[in-house]
């Protein structure tokens, strides 16, 4: 798996193209993979309905919703310190 690449998403802040990520499946190790979405100019509305679509078409609320597991909180985190 690549490592964290803020150039992959980077371009579509600047131009101001409205741009989702949609999970679609979880690979070997578990990990969640997506695409990426990037439509027109100030249409947002019609990113957020092909981004549902995806998640229908792929199954991934019934893949997330198998998959998922209570969290627990992170033990190095204090709300009393902060």
């Amino acid at each position: 798996m690549a490592p964290f690449a803020p150039a992959r998403t980077i371009l579509f802040n600047l131009t101001g193209h409205p741009a989702v990520s949609v999970p679609t499946a979880l690979d070997a190790a578990g990990l969640p993979m997506a695409v990426q979405l990037v439509g027109r100019h100030f249409d947002e509305a019609t990113m957020l309905r092909a981004a549902r679509s995806v998640e229908q078409l792929t199954g991934w609320a019934a893949t997330r919703a198998a998959h998922d597991l209570p969290r627990q909180a992170d033990s190095t985190f204090n709300p009393a310190t902060g």
